[in-house]
């Protein structure tokens, strides 16, 4: 697997978690895999420490990370996965600046009855 197939498996157990209302068993799944997958590509000879700018969706907007290691692709991903659906839900609270541009149901590509964890 090269770099673009790791990151759309990653999307796709984001999907998946979302789907599954974040159960446990799959958030460890999906952490099992996405670092299991991230040390083949390691071991393939993608360099873990190299650093990369690397775009991920929070709460509806775009931010550019700097990422060091192959392990914050994922970790990120679901970080912003997370918070996202959790403010559209109102299981987290809008932040102030937040509140300005988006309104609890309406961030989209986000579920409006998922609760993660």
């Amino acid at each position: 697997m090269n770099y673009d197939g790791f990151i759309t498996q990653v999307e796709r157990g984001l999907e998946t978690l979302v789907y599954h209302n974040f159960c446990e068993a799959e958030i460890v799944s999906f952490r099992t895999i996405s670092s299991r997958e991230a040390g083949k590509l390691f071991d393939d000879g993608q360099r873990s420490f190299e650093t990369m700018e690397v775009r991920v969706t929070v709460v509806g907007g775009t931010v550019t990370i700097t990422r060091t290691s192959l392990h914050d692709d994922w970790e990120f991903r679901l970080a912003g996965c997370i918070e996202s659906n959790a403010c559209n839900s109102s299981a987290l609270p809008l932040l102030p600046w937040e509140e300005v541009l988006f309104k609890v149901g309406a961030i989209p590509n986000t579920s409006q009855t998922v609760k993660p964890p």
